[in-house]
């Protein structure tokens, strides 16, 4: 850092205020709003007051996994004492970093902990708040890049798990500007330009396009094995990138081998992959056994309740009980399968209203699942009635779509559900005029898919497109808070306001251009 001639506080105030009255003010986000800091004493010196808001930021540190939102209130702390030091002091060119500095990490610790908690609105909000407050203070000669880098990654992995891979492909680009600021030889650096690649990998694990998934988690292994001294790269997730997408290129042996690898440690996601490769090279015995453990995990997490009853769990362990009820299916024994198909069915859900799902394509491939089942055990109307519950979800889901793994993974599942429902109704007797009906729907969803990809939007509204953008974001909001809230009252508030704007997004649907609508109706 260069240096900087001492400075009082009140300036520093001062040019804050004028920054934030002279700037543009984005619109702030339709459901989060950054909260204002609380009231905290003047220590009576600058020193004392950095300890203070160290102190405070490290009590957030220790609550960030296991109280985030608790976390939050000391991160605001510390913030605000830096805000707060006592007038009229000269600081020297480290108080200064050291205040500037604490403000960047503690807008972005904030970020962290609404991360943890899937509420991407907020936490979107305070990534760029503290980017804000990087960009202000490199004009005053702050100079940490890592911290900048940091936050241009977290947007992205927000982006990526939204589905807007370009946004986020522009974001890690901006990330890796800043990496190549600092030396190799800088092991924050090595372990940020190692998370860059591997999630760059992740990212395309949600598009399912397995060649580039490969390729960059080849090159994040091949870089941490460039920098044999650096103990912080967390290899395992790359791995298990790396086996899941040899799974989707049915190279089953090669994801087993790189499943291997990551689930050394007792990676509960590298055992599910592996279970699903194994079923698909005949290995049943060995599939139920991993099936069987992930399963066990899940569900005495669930059991247990309390903190670790994480609605998310509930999630893994709908999951873990379909993955088990595929081997079954596999071996034609039905009517284990279909127990199971039932059984995962309720986690899928958040709660008796229904409003959420948890894993939307998870959900149609289950009610796909218990429908293959039933036919298996010549139940073929009630197989019917299966399938088109699940035809009904994919109608329902194909409206609100979260992230581009959904998209894909529904896309597949879809084409399944037709052909079975086209299938067993052909077994049933089915008259032609609803077999047809299935062959059109599914024709529809198909071309559906692809104006969507190809981004054909003629003669579309495009204040109608960024309205239904919002209302889609707000709802994914609400979504994510409905997961993680425990409060019965906040829940029910929660669910209100999304049916409150799923209405809306119904409404603004029928106001769309006449080629986009024909093929829903």
């Amino acid at each position: 850092m260069r240096s900087i001639p001492p400075f009082t506080y009140p300036a520093l105030f001062a040019l804050l205020l004028l920054w934030s009255c002279n700037s543009p003010q984005p619109e702030p986000p339709a459901l989060n709003i950054i909260d204002s800091l609380p009231e905290v004493e003047t220590y009576p010196t600058v020193d004392e007051a950095i300890t203070a808001a160290d102190d405070a930021n490290q009590q957030g540190g220790d609550l960030l996994y296991e109280a985030p939102m608790e976390a939050v209130s000391y991160y605001k702390k510390s913030i605000a004492l830096r805000n707060k030091l006592p007038a009229e002091q000269v600081l020297t060119p480290e108080q200064r970093f050291a205040v500037q500095g604490g403000i960047v990490k503690g807008y972005f610790n904030i970020a962290l902990c609404y991360l943890e908690v899937n509420q991407f609105v907020p936490a979107r909000a305070y990534i760029n708040k503290s980017l804000d407050h990087i960009r202000m203070f490199e004009k005053e000669g702050y100079n940490e890049p890592k911290r900048a880098a940091r936050a241009y990654h977290e947007l992205g992995k927000i982006e990526g798990k939204e589905g807007n891979t370009q946004e986020a492909l522009r974001l890690y680009s901006e990330e890796k500007i800043y990496w190549d600021q600092m030396s190799d030889e800088d092991p924050d650096r090595q372990t940020g330009v190692f998370n860059w690649l591997s999630d760059l990998s992740a990212l395309y694990v949600d598009r399912r396009e397995a060649d580039k998934v490969i390729s960059h988690a080849q090159e994040a292994i091949a870089y941490a094995a460039s920098h044999p001294e650096n103990t912080d790269f967390q290899l395992g997730s790359t791995y298990n990138n790396m086996g899941y997408a040899y799974i989707l290129k049915k190279d089953y042996p090669q994801a087993i081998k790189y499943l291997d690898m990551t689930y050394a440690g007792g990676e509960m996601p590298a055992l599910h992959n592996k279970a699903m490769a194994l079923r698909s090279i005949g290995r049943y015995t060995e599939a139920h056994d991993i099936a069987d453990q992930v399963k066990t995990h899940w569900d005495t997490l669930v059991q247990k309740g309390g903190s670790d009853s994480a609605p998310l769990n509930k999630k893994r362990l709908a999951g873990s009980l379909s993955n088990k009820a595929d081997i079954y299916i596999d071996q034609s024994e039905f009517a284990q399968a279909l127990s199971l198909y039932e059984a995962s069915i309720p986690f899928y859900y958040a709660d008796s209203t229904k409003s959420l799902v948890y894993d939307k394509p998870g959900l149609v491939e289950a009610y796909e699942g218990k429908a293959k089942s039933l036919k298996g055990l010549q139940r073929l109307d009630e197989a019917m009635h299966a399938y088109n519950d699940a035809i009904e979800l994919i109608n329902r889901f194909k409206q609100s779509y979260d992230d581009a793994g959904s998209k894909a993974r529904l896309a597949e599942i879809t084409k399944k559900v037709f052909e079975g429902a086209i299938a067993t109704g052909l077994q049933a007797g089915m008259g032609i005029e609803q077999l047809l009906s299935y062959s059109e729907q599914s024709k529809a969803f198909i071309l559906l898919e692809s104006i969507k990809k190809q981004q054909v939007v003629e003669g579309i509204d495009p204040q109608l497109m960024e309205s239904e953008r919002r209302l889609r974001t707000d709802l994914l909001d609400l979504e994510r808070q409905l997961v993680n809230e425990t409060n019965a009252g906040i829940r029910l508030d929660l669910v209100a306001k999304l049916k409150v704007r799923q209405n809306e997004l119904d409404a603004l649907s029928s106001k769309g251009s006449t080629p986009i609508n024909a093929i829903f109706n």
